[in-house]
């Protein structure tokens, strides 16, 4: 089986590449062969190429930038899509979409379900659920996910990773959004679901985050005392909760976005776990090869 990851050298992509099963075989294509701004780009490489499926980890996800870039945002998030599903039908190939809780406008205090009514409060959302309509339409497999992080690349967890070593003075504490709540998910725990997943015929749209809770600033503070007592960083600074009005941002984001994965875990043998039992997994790994923080 011949699997194209786009995004491959991203975060989930490259989990998705170290988990790959052996039976597999990957397509992993630098931007220079496969360059999701460019119409032609997507379609030839489709073409030339024909991947039984396509893992979509690749998206324009600078949250705030977005509702500056939104033609970028938008050809890199939906427009891409829209040329592989189009593409992909000509010799039946399959999809998978790699979505987020974005799509949801947080106004609830329940963890949502993959049925449940979309609404984003943001561009960025916006472009990745006008993707997911149209995967729908096309049969093809979404999978939601919430707060990603893993040891690459850029993302919140290595954001707080170097704010702690930087602002270890006391009078300098980390100030971080207590009133947003949803669930971190490792690219570890992630990787593993979408490998399940791909090989399983399971409903059109499916939720996969961590076991738990946590507002932004439950899970920078945990980043701090999981990293600074297993001895990834030296040392940690204090988190302040403050509440979203008091944090500036060009974006809103979602109040409350946990999944309900339920359903994902009545089809896949791989169980989710707590995010702190995932969060000391990362940086275990961390460890064991060597990551410096800068």
């Amino acid at each position: 089986m011949k699997i194209l990851i786009t995004g491959f050298n991203g975060q989930l992509g490259r989990a998705l590449v170290k988990g790959k099963p052996k039976s597999i075989s990957l397509l992993l294509p630098p931007r220079s062969e496969l360059n999701l701004l460019n119409e032609s780009s997507c379609r030839n490489y489709i073409r030339e190429n024909k991947p039984d499926w396509i893992i979509n980890t690749a998206a324009y996800t600078e949250v705030d930038h977005a509702e500056d870039e939104r033609s970028k945002a938008y050809a890199i998030n939906t427009l891409s899509v829209n040329y592989f599903l189009e593409e992909l039908q000509s010799y039946n190939g399959k999809l998978i979409q790699i979505s987020s809780d974005y799509v949801f406008n947080g106004q609830v205090n329940y963890p949502l379900k993959p049925q449940d009514k979309k609404s984003p409060v943001n561009y960025y959302g916006l472009t990745k659920s006008k993707a997911e309509d149209l995967v729908l339409k096309n049969n093809q497999k979404i999978i939601r996910t919430s707060w990603l992080y893993g040891p690459d690349r850029k993302n919140f967890f290595l954001t707080m990773l170097k704010m702690h070593c930087k602002n270890s003075d006391i009078s300098k504490p980390i100030k971080v959004v207590a009133d947003q709540f949803g669930c971190p998910t490792s690219t570890f725990s992630l990787s593993k679901a979408c490998w399940e997943i791909i090989f399983l015929d399971t409903p059109n749209i499916l939720h996969w985050s961590d076991l738990g809770s946590a507002s932004w600033y439950d899970f920078a503070f945990q980043i701090g005392e999981i990293s600074f007592n297993l001895g990834l960083i030296k040392s940690k600074s204090k988190v302040i909760p403050i509440k979203s009005n008091d944090f500036q941002s060009k974006a809103l984001r979602p109040n409350y976005s946990l999944l309900n994965c339920d359903e994902t875990q009545a089809f896949i043998s791989y169980k989710a776990k707590d995010w702190k039992i995932e969060l000391r997994k990362v940086v275990e790994y961390m460890l064991k090869n060597n990551y410096k923080i800068y």
